[in-house]
């Protein structure tokens, strides 16, 4: 399959875990000093009976070949597959000529902005990586047809910015090297369905560090969980404060609730928070009489639908300190994220003189705020505190538009490889 061999070289066979040295070599009955890749030798080797062995793999004595029953793949779904492939099924696995049942568990590399096509991109055991339940159909290789080709040749495969792993676990262990093709398939369905019965393809990228069966588990595949929370207010032009973080509890005192908010919010100082505006001009003109409004929002990146995970092109920020007893947090961007429009002086003025001081008075204190503010349609669900990382600014709102509009979310990490079996100890 790759490689040569030549009269007296060490041959391996690893199915029986035995060397023999080459005796002799010969090519269509005529005795040939060595042979290549492609060719169709008769190989004779001293002390084995050829009757031992009807299929299997020779090889040199350091060719790196291994026996594993857990590889890693890179994949891609066979186009004219039109079932989805979901991680957990069943497949035939063909490595080399050898084909077990086994099942996939998917990853994909994690987005970079501006990158260029990541198809040769070497795998890192230790790297970071996306979570997916199931092999979507843009993996699927694309030709570009707009590329210059000769006649009778293939167009060339666009480039993508996004590589698809697959830990694949096999009944049985096989023979295997790095860089073999992988094919998955359902053999057993029926063969007059007019389907396609080959469903993954790929090649082997990883096949040291999983000599532990379990060894998989470690594989930072991540899965992000998204929280939603809303801005109340905009302070200035690189401050909010937002809210939804934590909710009070039911049938609890006022003052007792808002101080557990308060020492909720406290897990939450200090983590990053990107706003999803791409750092356009500041907006020159404000609507009249809004607290605040969004840069141009014409070119706003959103989070992926499918892994939930936080755009890579955003604005910067950090929860900077709590607000108050209600759960709600201040965040301060890095860069100029609002244009707060200028107040206009008040046009109610005083009847008359010494009649005592106004109630709209400015204070030098926060009013105080109670446990009943809470936004109602805030979301239920609370993050475990060890998993949090990040929050993300999002907005559907059209350009110019006011804080009401504005959504940001929270995120938090998973590393679902982990929960698949039980731990040993």
């Amino acid at each position: 399959m790759q490689g040569h061999i030549a009269v007296g070289d060490d041959l391996l066979l690893p199915d029986y875990q035995v060397t023999r040295r080459i005796k002799s070599i010969q090519m269509f009955r005529k005795s040939v000093p060595s042979t290549k890749q492609g060719d169709r030798v008769g190989v004779c080797i001293a002390q084995f009976d050829a009757k031992d062995m009807e299929r299997g793999v020779a090889c040199g004595s350091n060719a790196g070949v291994v026996s594993v029953s857990t590889v890693v793949a890179a994949v891609q779904k066979v186009r004219y597959h039109n079932r989805p492939i979901e991680a957990g099924q069943k497949f035939h696995i063909s490595i080399g000529h050898t084909t077990v049942m086994g099942t996939m568990r998917f990853f994909s590399s994690m987005p970079l902005a501006g990158s260029a096509g990541r198809s040769n991109a070497s795998f890192d055991l230790a790297g970071e990586y996306l979570h997916l339940d199931g092999l979507p159909d843009d993996s699927a290789p694309g030709y570009d047809a707009s590329s210059v080709r000769s006649d009778g040749q293939p167009a060339a495969l666009q480039a993508t910015k996004t590589v698809y792993y697959a830990v694949v676990l096999l009944e049985r262990p096989v023979t295997t090297v790095l860089g073999a093709t992988l094919i998955a398939s359902h053999l057993d369905s029926d063969i007059h369905a007019t389907t396609c019965r080959l469903a993954v393809m790929g090649h082997i990228v990883c096949v040291t560090g999983l000599d532990d069966p379990e060894a998989w588990r470690s594989l930072r595949a991540i899965k992000y969980k998204q929280k939603r929370i809303s801005i109340d207010r905009i302070v200035d032009t690189k401050t909010c404060i937002a809210k939804g973080f934590v909710r009070p509890k039911e049938g609890v005192d006022a003052k007792i609730a808002g101080a557990q908010m308060f020492a909720d919010v406290q897990r939450f100082i200090g983590m990053s928070v990107h706003g999803t505006w791409p750092r356009p001009q500041l907006v020159t003109a404000a609507a009249e009489g809004a607290e605040g409004t969004l840069l141009d929002a014409s070119a706003i990146a959103v989070p992926d639908a499918r892994t939930k995970a936080p755009p890579t092109d955003a604005v910067v920020g950090k929860i900077d300190s709590a607000f108050g007893k209600t759960g709600k947090v201040r965040i301060v961007f890095a860069t100029d994220v609002f244009v707060v429009p200028q107040q206009k002086p008040s046009s109610h003025r005083g009847r008359g003189r010494g009649r005592g001081k106004s109630s709209a008075a400015p204070s030098d204190k926060q009013p105080e705020e109670t446990a009943a503010e809470s936004d109602a349609e805030d979301d239920k669900d609370t993050v475990d505190d060890a998993s949090k990382r990040s929050a993300v600014v999002s907005t559907n709102a059209t350009p110019h538009s006011g804080a009401a509009n504005v959504r940001l979310y929270f995120y938090s990490k998973k590393y679902p490889f982990a929960q698949y079996c039980p731990l040993q100890q």
